[in-house]
C-alpha cells in the first residue's frame, strides 16, 4: 500500500513537471502618435513615437501619452472639471498635487483687473487656510503645513471687475508618492525639453491632475506655434 502511494506521488510530480510554463505576456508599450501640424510639431511627434513609456516612467501607460498628444493637437481642453466661469490661470482647480514647499498661487492673469481679496477655506468646515487683501505681489506660496492631503478646499477671488470661485482637492499621501516617483523617473530620462514636458503632462493626466496638465500643454503649444 505504501509503495502504491509512493508511485502515485511520483507520477503526480512528473505530471506537474510536464505541464508547460506559459510566460506572462509583455505589456503593450506601443505609442500611437498622430502627425503634428507644422515642422516643430512633426519633429516632436517623431521623437515621441520612438520612446517607450514603460521603460522611461515605470507604470505610465502609453495610452496616457497618446491622449495628451491628441489633446495638444486639439483646440478645446479635454478632461477635468468644467466651470461656468473658468478660474483664472494660476489658481488651483480640480485635483492638485501639493508640493513639499506648499501650494503656489499665481494671480498674474488677473492683476490687470485690480485684485481686492483672495481667501482659501476648508470645504467642509470653512476653516480659514489663507487670505490676503489688496495684495502687492502676484505670486504666493501657501505653506504645505496649512493643508491636509486628500482634503478638499474652496477659494474665492474678488477683483474690481469680477468675482471667481472654485474648489480643489489635494491628492492623498499614496497618490502623491506615486506621482512624485514618476516625476523623479522622468527627471532621470534623457529627453528633449518639449518631450519631457509631454511626458510630464501624461503623468498629470493619468493622476487626473487636469489643471497641471493643461498648464504644461499650453506651454508646449506656445513653443510649437509658428
Amino acid at each position: 500500500m505504501t509503495r502504491t502511494k509512493s508511485t502515485l506521488c511520483t507520477l503526480g510530480l512528473w505530471a506537474l513537471l510536464a505541464v508547460p510554463v506559459v510566460a506572462a505576456a509583455a505589456p503593450d508599450c506601443t505609442v500611437t502618435i498622430k502627425p503634428g501640424v507644422g515642422a516643430k510639431a512633426q519633429a516632436l511627434a517623431q521623437d515621441a513615437a520612438k520612446t517607450n513609456p514603460c521603460l522611461l516612467v515605470p507604470g505610465l501607460t502609453p495610452k496616457s501619452l497618446s491622449a495628451v498628444w491628441s489633446a495638444l493637437l486639439s483646440t478645446p481642453k479635454t478632461g477635468g472639471k468644467r466651470f461656468d466661469t473658468p478660474p483664472p490661470e494660476g489658481l488651483p482647480a480640480g485635483r492638485m498635487l501639493l508640493a513639499d514647499t506648499g501650494l503656489r498661487i499665481n494671480l498674474q492673469a488677473v492683476v490687470g483687473e485690480g485684485v481686492l481679496a483672495l481667501q482659501i477655506v476648508g470645504s467642509g468646515d470653512g476653516a480659514p487656510i489663507f487670505s490676503v487683501n489688496n495684495p502687492t505681489q502676484a505670486v504666493f506660496v501657501v505653506p504645505a503645513a496649512r493643508f491636509k492631503m486628500g482634503v478638499s478646499y474652496d477659494w474665492r477671488l474678488t477683483t474690481r471687475q469680477a468675482s471667481y470661485k472654485a474648489s480643489f482637492e489635494l491628492l492623498d499621501a499614496d497618490e502623491t508618492k506615486l506621482v512624485q516617483a514618476r516625476l523623479v523617473a522622468l527627471a532621470a530620462a534623457e529627453l528633449s525639453p518639449q518631450l519631457r514636458q509631454l511626458y510630464q503632462a501624461a503623468i498629470f493626466d493619468e493622476a487626473e491632475l487636469y489643471t497641471a496638465r493643461d498648464l504644461v500643454l499650453d506651454d508646449i503649444k506656445r513653443q510649437l506655434a509658428p
